[in-house]
């Protein structure tokens, strides 16, 4: 059975996957303490939610503003504090929803630029205004399998803009054949298949 807020099978499927072989990795590496696996909690949240499991989202979403705040993720923080509004509105419990939502709200403001996360809040915002009832359904769940280099992030920042490879080259002062490596790795960690698909998946965690 489809659970009610109806992630697609595959996309399901495949973040079951990417989030049950973080957990491994960190507790076979002793990783717990480490502000790079908050992405792995905030999709292990994602997911519990998706399932109606709102009291194991929240701890999953708690989790994953903490560590992010150890390494400056403003990003993934503002995306873990609004799973948390999230979750909250799915127990009915308004105070935890307003507190969280306040937090996203001033991390934002403090962003240069917040990509799909605005939109986020505001659905938040508007559900808080309603009362709360069931979260909006998403297109699909995160699908980062392994953080980004500072190199790929760059490449990764010029790829909505039309620039071709050679051109993003030119612009970061590197090798056709580096860009198309950073581009390979970009894809891969995005699972994604084409510039557009990756592009997506980077603004629907707030890497864009």
């Amino acid at each position: 059975r489809r659970s009610s807020r109806g992630l697609g099978d595959v996309y399901k499927r495949q973040a079951e996957r990417w989030v049950t072989q973080a957990q491994r990795t960190i507790d076979d590496f002793g990783l717990h303490e480490f502000g790079q696996t908050a992405i792995a909690h905030y999709a292990a949240g994602l997911l519990a939610l998706d399932a109606g499991r709102s009291h194991e989202a929240r701890a999953s979403f708690l989790r994953a503003g903490e560590l992010a705040d150890r390494i400056h993720s403003r990003p993934v923080a503002v995306a873990a504090h609004l799973g948390l509004a999230d979750a909250a509105l799915l127990d009915g419990d308004r105070d935890t929803a307003s507190a969280a939502r306040a937090t996203a709200a001033a991390e934002l403001a403090a962003m240069p630029s917040a990509g799909t996360l605005t939109e986020r809040l505001a659905v938040v915002e508007r559900r808080l205004r309603a009362g709360g009832g069931p979260a909006p359904r998403p297109v699909r769940p995160p699908v980062v399998v392994e953080e980004l280099t500072e190199r790929e992030l760059a490449v990764l920042r010029l790829l909505p803009g039309g620039l071709s490879q050679r051109e993003i080259g030119e612009a970061l002062h590197l090798s056709m054949n580096t860009v198309k490596t950073h581009t390979r790795n970009i894809y891969r960690k995005l699972s994604a298949t084409s510039r557009d698909e990756a592009v997506e998946n980077a603004r629907s965690i707030g890497l864009l």
